[in-house]
């Protein structure tokens, strides 16, 4: 190889011409190299002595080749088992030819020649690992999202019974996220109780990389006495018969039909599950179905509602204007429960608000109740003169507008007037009407 091709000589001469030619000091060279001054007068005068062959590496010691019998001897040993490292290869030169080698000599001699790699044969056979009874244990995973004409990507989340292979939940979505899982297993839960442990991967849906503890599906597994088993970084035996179910859910179910929607998805999803849970002859189950194993099941019922173990729980004290604030939204709570602190259980958009065990409310996330509340509606006929009265007040419509039917609201400090059929806004009334006397 050229000393132009070595890129180590390259990065040299890029500051070793600049100081010769004047253009920066060999202070400049240094500073900006992060090396020292005599470093970079050394590669000067290396350069100007040997040209660019000078700013090569140089070997440190006295460099002694290798003997070509001993290189090629060191090439049979590796050839003959390929599972030979570098120092059982130079302990059997030491044993066979009496000949002592460095273990890094034997390991240049084969990656000059290519052969440097190891080949583990494996002696002990894969046994397939299973928990003695049904809800033993859970695989829990999110299938990679796969691309359906007319849907776009979608995720499949999926658990299954390590024992029996039956799919105790299971429900496609558009997108990842903790909030899915947890609805998946909320109703897996319901249908077929509580198992002792689950094992799932170190996604963030399911870990946090903080610690233990910290995600709400671990939260909600501990309320439960569930154990959370996560697998090991990059080994996929460990969920190795839920991984094999998402292979043959590609195979039998997404190749053989078409989807207009995602509920058609669902509807079609639900059909299939119900033949693979009770009629698929399973290979691993000697042609038995998942159903037939799972038949034997002991449910384990949850001590407490679902719908409490699942939400995520926060506490607000009332305000004086007898509401309650989350995520940006305000909820009304009965005044005489003001600077009292009440309890807030959120789950799929609905937020129940306790005080103690006494339910104060049920709301939807979705509605601004905020604006509910400063909305004050009534229904108002314009008098003979074009006036109305809200509020403890008069105000001048018009004559032209004499023994219509209104709607009056007050928004804020403003009031708006609409006509109830189309909501056409007539206008906002920010002055009251004094009658002339």
């Amino acid at each position: 190889m050229q000393a132009f091709d070595d890129p180590v000589v390259r990065a040299r001469l890029k500051f070793v011409l600049s100081v010769v030619d004047g253009d920066i000091s060999v202070s400049e060279a240094a500073d900006q190299n992060r090396i020292s001054r005599s470093a970079v007068r050394e590669y000067v005068r290396r350069f100007e002595k040997s040209g660019a062959e000078g700013l090569r590496n140089r070997p440190r010691g006295r460099y002694r080749p290798t003997p070509t019998d001993i290189e090629e001897e060191v090439l049979r040993l590796k050839r003959e088992r390929r599972s030979r490292s570098c120092r059982k290869i130079r302990d059997l030169l030491k044993a066979q030819k009496k000949v002592k080698v460095h273990r890094q000599t034997v390991h240049r001699i084969l990656r000059k020649h290519g052969e440097h790699r190891r080949e583990l044969k494996q002696l002990k056979p894969d046994h397939d690992f299973e928990y003695p009874e049904p809800n033993d244990c859970w695989q829990i995973d999110i299938m990679d999202g796969i691309v359906v004409k007319g849907l776009g990507l979608v995720y499949l989340h999926s658990t299954l019974d390590d024992h029996s292979r039956y799919s105790t939940g299971s429900d496609w979505f558009t997108g990842k996220g903790s909030a899915n899982v947890l609805s998946m297993l909320k109703d897996g839960f319901e249908v077929n109780g509580l198992p002792k442990r689950i094992i799932a991967d170190r996604g963030t849906e399911f870990k946090d990389s903080l610690g233990r503890g910290i995600t709400q599906y671990e939260r909600v597994l501990a309320r439960l006495g569930i154990d959370a088993i996560y697998a090991s970084v990059g080994n996929a035996k460990t969920k190795g018969k839920l991984e094999r179910f998402h292979r043959f859910v590609q195979e039998d179910f997404l190749q053989e039909h078409e989807f207009k929607s995602l509920d058609d998805l669902r509807r079609k999803w639900k059909v299939w599950l119900r033949w693979y849970n009770t009629e698929h002859e399973h290979e691993g189950l000697d042609g038995a179905s998942p159903g037939e194993r799972y038949a034997r099941v002991r449910k384990r019922s949850s001590p407490f509602p679902l719908e409490d173990v699942f939400a995520t729980i926060v506490e607000r004290k009332v305000r004086m204007n007898a509401t309650v604030k989350f995520k940006k939204n305000v909820y009304p709570v009965d005044p005489k429960y003001m600077r009292e602190r009440v309890e807030l259980r959120v789950l799929n958009g609905v937020v129940r608000i306790y005080h103690g065990a006494t339910l104060l409310g049920t709301f939807e996330s979705r509605i601004d109740y905020r604006e509910r509340m400063l909305r004050r509606i009534q229904f108002r006929s314009v008098k003979r003169d074009g006036t109305v009265r809200f509020a403890g007040k008069q105000f001048r419509l018009g004559l032209r507008l004499a023994g219509r039917r209104v709607e009056v609201m007050r928004k804020g400090k403003e009031v708006h007037v609409y006509f109830p059929k189309n909501k056409e806004k007539v206008f906002k009334l920010r002055r009251r009407y004094r009658r002339r006397r």
